[in-house]
């Protein structure tokens, strides 16, 4: 059975890097338990691959991937390699995309209006080095890569969005639906 599911909460009043990653292991749990009737305990041990992306050990288990920012935490899982990336807003300078995206990645930046969603492109770029597993480390997301940007593509999906101060993106190596949920 292929899969991609995605939950959300944004507004917390956690502060601090160990508390928003608790706060997203707890949802972690709470979407394995809702999605796939098992919680996070059952599929034992996670490790990190050498950029930090962390899986289970176990091959059975789903892929799974995990983001915070300030106020808000995402957390997906899906039947292929999956990455999620969530933001807060905050302002981008246009010179920050010059740096970090092709020609091609700014023509898709150009259909979108970044007034309502600037961190679309952001989020979209960190979620897609992720479901690679290459991450944001080093100087991958400071790259121009031509990231796939359409969604005829029959190898991956995505999905983003927006909601209040907050932008997100779901990407998964795999043709299947994306369900994302704000909790």
């Amino acid at each position: 059975m292929n899969y991609c599911y995605a939950y959300y909460k944004i507004e917390l009043n956690t502060s601090g890097k160990k508390a928003l990653h608790d706060e997203a292991y707890t949802l972690l749990d709470k979407l394995l338990c809702d999605k796939l009737g098992t919680g996070l305990d059952s599929y034992g041990e996670i490790k990190t691959n050498d950029c930090g992306k962390p899986y289970f050990v176990n091959e059975k288990a789903p892929h799974y991937n995990i983001s915070h920012t300030k106020g808000g935490v995402m957390v997906g899982i899906a039947s292929s390699e999956i990455g999620v990336d969530i933001e807060h807003a905050r302002p981008i300078h246009g010179s920050l995309f010059a740096r970090c995206f092709s020609a091609n990645d700014l023509a898709f930046i150009d259909t979108i209006n970044l007034n309502t969603a600037p961190l679309i492109p952001w989020t979209y770029k960190e979620a897609y080095l992720k479901a690679l597993g290459t991450g944001i480390k080093g100087t991958a997301m400071l790259q121009g890569i031509n990231m796939p940007l359409d969604h005829s593509d029959p190898d991956f999906s995505f999905e983003y969005f927006t909601d209040s101060d907050f932008a997100g993106c779901v990407y998964v190596t795999s043709k299947v639906p994306i369900e994302i949920t704000r909790i």
